[in-house]
């Protein structure tokens, strides 16, 4: 059985493969089939959390949010959990409510304290600039209860620090101070100046579609006024929200329609805000209650788009906004209502269009993992769909940027029932053409075709030729 060297006529050539790799998912911790909970160790399903991570402490935080404690009490959670790692992530409780709340059950007491802020949902979250000092976590407002008959909206704005103390700071304002009214919902971000923004919201009445900003330094509220009022978007809560240089990019939401005895919607749009300039643009879409339009997977296109949702999961990488999942609308026979998703979505800045990244085009898809251990990525499995699942990215050096979320609304007309799952998603590099060299091999006894990433040699056994054909 002799080693025979092959000689043959090799063509190289390139081929571009225009199919964007979809990424991999990988299942980090929590159960995949119900919502439990282990008090003290693993945090129970929730969702409409606060959620933060500190690039200096490189923990992510979690804080209340709607869910169901062991005694199958629903409402609204207390607790504020840290998680630190990036792979093996394990939920630790930091600081609890101190009544007789314990870190998973629903908080049922009227009375304040005034050590950390009060249990509630809905709340306005900002990380501090990572390059100063003091990297505070900041929350602001909320909603304390589901009862619409019984419960209490915050305009009060809290501090954790993350480096030194540990401990929860309120601010507190003169009584001449002009602050934001209450509400629960609303839009956030931070800008390079190291100011908070918030915008719209619900209030005890309406949709709210007002800006404001906050100075850390000055410890100061300033109400914006948006330059041009025939340019602007509809009042809405549970956008998703993304902050590039000067300009803050607002997609969807739950939205109020410009009359009077409309019913709330969601909404399809995508506006931009330059903070410089105080100025809306209007990028695209302007619909409410729009099915998405899905086209082809990896594909970019001008006609697909992710409709209308509102509570989706959302980061940015450099001109590409993501989001994942959400509560979308749906249009049966002879009814109307909405449901949840698992798709991945990307929007490029650069040539104003979507991409259908992954997941799956059903609405309420309830795929589990069976065949994944945690830890494992995975490109051909992913989480269940679900909505008001807050994330966070994570960016470490020489890596890519991974996007994680946590557990979530998995069924919108049972809005208890939900997961307390951890996920991370990685996307591929590979967000252009791929390149692959393809070596087409002529020889004696036939025609071999090989793609391979990098040629240094090619070498075949003479008994295998025949073999491959």
């Amino acid at each position: 059985n002799t080693r025979n060297l092959i000689t043959a006529t090799i063509i190289i050539a390139i081929m571009i493969n225009p199919t964007i790799s979809s990424g991999t998912y990988t299942w980090i911790s929590g159960s995949l089939d119900s919502c439990h909970s282990i008090p003290n160790a693993l945090m129970n399903c929730r969702h409409q959390f606060g959620s933060w991570y500190s690039p200096k402490v490189r923990s992510a935080y979690v804080f209340g949010g709607i869910g169901s404690d062991l005694s199958g009490d629903y409402g609204t959670l207390c607790g504020f959990w840290a998680n630190s790692g990036h792979y093996e992530m394990e939920w630790k409780y930091n600081h609890g409510y101190h009544n007789s709340c314990e870190p998973n059950c629903v908080n049922k007491s009227k009375v304040e304290n005034h050590r950390m802020p009060y249990c509630r949902f809905g709340s306005a979250t900002w990380v501090e600039d990572p390059h100063n000092e003091l990297e505070n976590l900041w929350l602001f407002g909320g909603r304390t209860s589901i009862d619409d008959s019984d419960y209490r909206l915050f305009n009060d704005l809290w501090h954790y620090e993350t480096v030194y103390s540990n401990r929860w700071i309120k601010e507190y304002f003169p009584k001449d101070a002009v602050i934001p009214p209450a509400r629960y919902g609303a839009a956030s971000w931070s800008d390079s100046s190291n100011n908070l923004w918030i915008l719209g919201g619900r209030d005890e009445t309406q949709i709210l579609d007002d800006i404001w900003k906050y100075n850390i330094d000055e410890k100061k509220w300033t109400k914006i006024n948006p330059v041009g009022i025939l340019v602007r978007p509809y009042p809405r809560m549970y956008p998703s929200t993304f902050i590039k240089d000067d300009v803050v990019y607002i997609h969807g939401g739950l939205g109020q329609p410009p009359c009077k005895y409309c019913s709330p919607g969601l909404l399809d749009d995508l506006w931009a805000f330059n903070i410089t300039t105080l100025t809306w643009i209007h990028i695209e879409g302007e619909n409410f209650n729009q099915t998405a339009t899905y086209g082809e997977m990896g594909v970019a296109s001008k006609t697909s788009n992710p409709g209308s949702r509102a509570g989706s999961s959302f980061w940015r990488i450099d001109d590409k906004l993501w989001i994942f999942g959400g509560e979308v609308y749906i249009k049966g026979n002879n009814s109307e209502s909405s449901a949840v998703m698992n798709d991945m979505w990307f929007y490029d800045l650069t040539v104003q269009s979507w991409t259908w990244y992954s997941g799956s085009n059903n609405v309420n898809d309830a795929k589990k993992v069976p065949s994944v251990s945690p830890g494992i990525p995975t490109t051909f499995e992913y989480p269940q769909g679900r909505a008001y699942s807050p994330g966070w990215s994570i960016e470490l050096p020489n890596e890519r940027k991974r996007f994680y979320f946590f557990s979530g609304m998995v069924n919108v007309t049972r809005g208890a029932e939900g997961l307390n799952d951890l996920w991370m998603f990685t996307p591929e590099n590979d967000l252009f053409p791929l390149l692959n060299l393809i070596l087409i091999g002529v020889c004696s006894v036939g025609t071999l075709i090989i793609v391979v990433d990098l040629v240094v040699e090619m070498e075949i056994w003479s008994t295998d030729v025949e073999h491959i054909q």
